[in-house]
């Protein structure tokens, strides 16, 4: 896709516009392209902005000052601060200045490679946002599968080692079980971008319209698993309190844990549409169970604490695979649950598409 996009945006810039030698468009068309394939669209416009407003400061500074030291010590911080202005994040600003410094030296104003810089790097762009989100768009589906599916991995191996923690009672367990899950950020945050886009790549590229109910179930699905892995944070850290404390965790407590992490294992598969709603839910289900006859017990501020983010972990693993809110808590609760299938509550698609 990287080479077609280098060589239309040549065609456009030189036969069209009627460039000499367009040398930005076709380089603007390859970085725009490699740097934000399967990213929102917001970020390519970004990177288009910025290369275009890096380029245009650097023929407007080399233009009367030359090139040199100063020339290019000049057009990098000023093509940085543009960018900045703009509102642009770190690597679009690197680029701007890449962008500027390339003129400053390679083609400085006056060597007649290019008479349009600006408009060539508009156009190579322009050329490279057309063809990654109308004619080969990514698959919004795959996307969002490939960022899910590392962090549930993840998320379940730290269950398990906090539950591991708690039945040996061991507190370097418990400290590498809670450096775990601080770890999981990085890849929430992931698996939500790779969410986003994929409704933008849905909304925007004809071919899959059709998916928009499965794209939205799993931005609701990336925001519950967000919340389960803030939940699983602070688990880890009260189940190291506990651990410190020599507090007594009730043996349905660390089996509960066990049968969370199973459950967050099922996700993965429900949200790949290859089964694994219905044993997610069962799992999720068993560790709520669990864990809540620990209450019956007396327990103490530590176990009562665990109980409480098991529950609510359950609720965010409920939810992430198609129950309503009130249907999560029913079913937390031992009232009969519906059978789940991988799709968001219906006013949660309505809000979702008017966004």
């Amino acid at each position: 896709m990287a080479a077609c996009a280098a060589g239309i945006a040549w065609l456009i810039a030189h036969d069209l516009v009627g460039h000499p030698a367009p040398f930005f468009a076709p380089v603007a068309a390859i970085t725009v392209i490699g740097l934000t394939v399967g990213q929102r669209l917001s970020r390519a416009v970004e990177l288009t902005i910025g290369q275009a407003v890096g380029i245009l400061i650097a023929d407007a500074l080399v233009g009367g000052l030359g090139t040199g030291a100063v020339s290019v010590t000049l057009v990098s911080a000023l093509a940085m601060t543009a960018a900045v202005l703009i509102g642009s994040g770190t690597m679009i600003v690197q680029q701007a200045a890449v962008s500027g410094v390339l003129v400053a030296t390679i083609q400085p104003p006056g060597s007649g490679l290019s008479s349009g810089r600006f408009v060539d790097a508009l156009i190579g762009g322009g050329v490279a946002i057309v063809l990654n989100t109308l004619v080969f768009p990514t698959n919004p589906l795959a996307l969002a599968r490939r960022r899910a599916g590392p962090l549930l991995h993840e998320l379940a191996a730290t269950l398990d080692a906090v539950a591991d923690a708690l039945r040996r009672a061991d507190l370097d367990a418990a400290d590498a079980a809670l450096e775990r899950a601080r770890g999981l950020d990085e890849l929430a945050t992931r698996f939500a971008a790779a969410a986003r886009a994929g409704r933008e790549a849905q909304r925007y590229a004809p071919i899959h319209r059709g998916a928009r109910e499965a794209v939205a179930a799993q931005v609701v699905a990336a925001g519950r698993i967000d919340l389960a892995v803030r939940n699983v944070r602070v688990l880890a850290r009260r189940a190291r309190r506990a651990v410190e404390r020599g507090d007594d965790v009730p043996d349905t407590v660390v089996e509960a844990i066990y049968e969370l992490a199973r459950g967050v294992q099922e996700v993965e598969q429900a949200l790949s549409q290859d089964g694994g709603a219905h044993l997610a839910e069962t799992h999720a289900l068993s560790a709520a169970r669990l864990a809540t006859e620990a209450l019956d017990r007396r327990p103490s501020l530590s176990v009562t604490v665990l109980v409480a983010q098991v529950r609510s972990t359950v609720q965010d693993l409920l939810q992430a695979i198609g129950f309503g809110e009130s249907q999560a808590l029913r079913a937390i609760d031992g009232e009969e649950a519906p059978s789940t299938s991988i799709a968001a509550p219906r006013s949660t698609l309505e809000d979702l598409s008017e966004r």
